[in-house]
C-alpha cells in the first residue's frame, strides 16, 4: 500500500511545503512592520468579517466540492460550472441581505464585505479540491505564494498609500484569495457556468448530497470561526485582535504539514477507497497517524521553547500577549496538526452522519466554554487554556470514532 512519504507523494508534499514556506515567510517577515502599523483593535475588525464571511462561505457551496474525488474525470468541469452557478447565486442572494441587516441595523458599513469574502473563500476551496483531484499540485503550489506576496505586502502599501487602515488589512485578505484563485483555476474556469436551465437540473440531485454532507461542513468551520465572534462578545476588541495575531502565527509553521499532506492525502484516500475499499483506506490513515502524532509532540515542544523569543523579536511590544496566548492554545494545535489531515475519512468513504456526529460533539464543547466563560465570568487566559482543551477534547473524539467505529 502506498506511504504518504514514498514516491510521487513526497514530491508532491515536498512541493506544496516548500510554497508555503515561500508564501508564509513573506508573511512572517512582513508581521513586524504590520504589527507597528495596525493595533490589535483593528485586526480584531478583520476577525469578524473574516469569520463571518467564511461561515456563509460553506453555506455558497455546502461541501458539494467533495464530489470532485468520487466522479470520473469527464464529469469534473461540468460539476465545477455547477458549483460557479451555485456559489454566484448566493453571493447575489447574500449581498442583499447583508445590506438590509447592515442598513436596518446600522452596523458599521465595513460588514459588507463579508459577503464578499464568503464569495472568494468559496471559490478558493471549489477551485483548489477541483485541483487536488487532477493531482495539480503545481497550481496549488503557486497559490500559496500568491496569497502570501498578498497577505504580506499589501497591507503595507494600504498603509503607507494613505488609504482607510482597517481596510488595508480586509485588502490583504481578499487580494490573497483573489490571487490564489486565478492561480488555481484562470479566467475561464472561474468564470465558466451552466446555463440556468440545466443548473436548476442539477439542483434537486445536488442538494440531496449536500443535505449531507453540507452540515458537517458548516459544523466544522462555525466550531472554528465562532471563536473569534464569542471573544469579542465576552471580551473586547482588542483580545480579540491579540487572539486573531495568534492565531495567524501559528497558521505558518500548522500549515507546513496540515495543508500540504491535507491535500496529498486526501487525494491518495480517495484512490484507495475507490481500488481497495474503506478498511484498507482507514488502515492507511493509521499509518500516517504515528508518523503525525510524532510530528506533533516535536513540534508542540519546539514552539513552547521558542515562542517568547520570536514574539520579541518579531512583533511590537503591544503584542507581547501572543506569546501567552499561543502557549495556552498549544494543546490544541497539537491536536489540530495531528488529526486535520485524517478529517475527511468518513466524507470520503461516504459515511457522512458518522463525520456529522464528530462534528456535532466539536461544536458543542466550543460552545460550551463559551457558556462556562460566560456564566464564570473567567478571565481571558483562563478561557483560552479552557477552550484549547475543549478542543483537544474534539479532536481525541474523531481519533475514537476512527478507531472503533466498524465499516465493511
Amino acid at each position: 500500500m502506498k506511504s504518504l512519504f514514498r514516491n510521487s507523494n513526497l514530491k508532491n508534499v515536498i512541493l506544496l511545503v516548500s510554497s508555503i514556506v515561500i508564501g508564509k515567510g513573506l508573511v512572517l517577515i512582513c508581521t513586524p512592520f504590520i504589527t507597528r502599523l495596525y493595533d490589535p483593535y483593528l485586526f480584531g475588525i478583520l476577525a469578524l468579517i473574516m469569520s463571518y464571511g467564511r461561515i456563509l462561505a460553506v453555506v455558497f457551496s455546502m461541501r458539494y466540492e467533495l464530489k470532485f474525488l468520487n466522479i470520473e474525470e469527464s464529469e469534473r468541469f461540468n460539476l465545477l460550472r455547477f458549483l460557479n452557478a451555485h456559489v454566484f447565486l448566493f453571493f447575489l442572494l447574500s449581498v442583499l441581505v447583508c445590506g438590509l441587516i447592515v442598513l436596518g441595523f446600522e452596523l458599521p458599513m465595513y460588514y459588507l464585505l463579508i459577503p464578499v469574502v464568503a464569495l472568494l473563500a468559496a471559490m478558493y476551496e471549489t477551485n483548489r479540491m477541483y485541483n487536488v483531484s487532477f493531482k495539480k499540485f503545481t497550481q496549488i503550489a503557486v497559490s500559496e505564494v500568491v496569497r502570501g506576496f498578498n497577505q504580506g505586502l499589501v497591507p503595507l502599501i494600504a498603509f503607507f498609500s494613505a488609504l482607510f487602515v482597517p481596510f488595508g488589512l480586509v485588502t490583504a485578505e481578499l487580494s490573497g484569495l483573489v490571487g490564489s484563485i486565478f492561480s488555481l483555476a484562470g479566467i475561464k474556469r472561474v468564470s465558466s457556468i451552466l446555463h440556468p436551465k440545466k443548473y436548476l437540473s442539477h439542483l434537486k440531485v445536488a442538494y440531496k448530497e449536500m443535505i449531507l454532507t453540507g452540515p458537517a461542513k458548516l459544523l466544522n468551520v462555525s466550531t472554528n470561526e465562532i471563536i473569534p465572534i464569542g471573544i469579542g462578545f465576552l471580551y473586547n476588541n482588542e483580545l480579540l485582535g491579540l487572539y486573531f495575531v495568534a492565531r495567524k502565527i501559528m497558521g505558518v509553521p500548522l500549515s507546513f504539514i496540515t495543508k500540504a499532506i491535507f491535500d496529498v492525502l486526501t487525494n491518495s484516500l480517495s484512490e484507495i477507497f475507490l481500488k481497495s475499499g474503506a478498511i484498507k483506506a482507514r488502515n492507511y490513515l493509521f499509518r500516517q497517524f504515528k508518523l503525525l502524532l510524532l510530528a506533533g509532540l516535536v513540534f508542540g515542544l519546539g514552539v513552547y521553547l521558542l515562542i517568547d523569543f520570536l514574539v520579541d523579536v518579531f512583533l511590537d511590544e503591544s503584542y507581547e500577549k501572543v506569546s501567552q496566548i499561543i502557549k495556552l492554545s498549544l494543546i490544541y494545535y497539537c491536536s489540530l496538526l495531528v488529526v486535520k489531515p485524517l478529517s475527511n475519512y468518513f466524507n470520503i468513504i461516504g459515511k457522512f452522519k458518522v463525520n456529522l456526529i464528530w462534528d456535532s460533539i466539536r461544536f458543542s464543547l466550543v460552545v460550551l466554554s463559551f457558556v462556562i466563560g460566560w456564566i464564570m465570568a473567567i478571565d481571558f487566559d483562563q478561557f483560552i487554556f479552557l477552550l484549547s482543551l475543549f478542543l483537544f477534547a474534539g479532536y481525541l473524539v474523531f481519533v475514537l470514532l476512527l478507531r472503533f467505529y466498524k465499516v465493511e
